[in-house]
């Protein structure tokens, strides 16, 4: 039996609304072994060599034609197109300046997209028997977003540094809203914070101090 989550998302626009969504729990991933097993065991009449032979086979066509350009269409799936954007470290080329054009060796495939047949979607539907899991709501602090900032300066003066985790649990927010708030007050210039070390040493401190 499928379970599903209800999780709330951030209040990111600002306007009050709660916005939410739910989420498919995945038990784990099916490996290709697995999978070809299982074709073998529904009883489709081919040993699992042949059907590795012809996964084998649509993988490898299903690149050549997607790579010189065409878009493939699978009954019963859906149909692949190839995406392609600058490679790392190039950006897109802007028209309203003089730069140089882009040419063939600073672009490349990106992703695939695979726009997914609808008779395929109903039939997932109904091999779908859903039941609700749990629930992931967002974790609100009783305080205003100034008022957190007050706290955040008061722990600084008082203790000189302060991680992530800790600001979390005096302020009573999640580590992801914990560490955008702390994102937002080391932008302001006003907020007297900033940082000091990287990745999981990286601690806030009161700026203009002997580090």
């Amino acid at each position: 039996m499928a379970k599903f989550i209800y999780r709330e998302l951030p209040d990111f626009n600002k306007d009050g609304k709660q916005k939410a969504y739910y989420k498919m729990e995945t038990y784990r991933n099916y490996s290709n072994d697995e999978f070809v097993k299982y074709m073998v065991e529904s009883g489709i009449g081919v040993s699992s060599s042949m059907v590795n032979a012809v996964l084998t086979q649509v993988s490898e066509k299903l690149s050549n034609l997607l790579g010189m350009g065409y878009t493939v269409t699978i009954d019963g799936i859906g149909t692949f197109s190839t995406k392609i954007g600058p490679k790392k470290g190039k950006e897109v080329e802007d028209k309203t300046e003089s730069k140089t054009k882009r040419n063939a060796a600073s672009v490349e495939v990106t992703g695939i997209n695979l726009r997914v047949d609808k008779e395929f979607v109903k039939k997932v539907n109904s091999n779908c028997n859903l039941q609700r899991s749990g629930e992931q709501l967002i974790k609100k602090s009783p305080y205003s977003e100034a008022e957190r900032l007050k706290i955040a300066q008061k722990v600084l003066k008082r203790y000189g540094r302060m991680r992530v985790v800790h600001y979390m649990q005096i302020v009573g927010l999640s580590k992801s809203s914990a560490y955008r708030d702390l994102c937002k007050f080391v932008a302001d210039p006003e907020s007297g914070i900033a940082t000091i070390g990287r990745g999981p040493t990286k601690e806030y401190v009161l700026r203009n101090v002997d580090k």
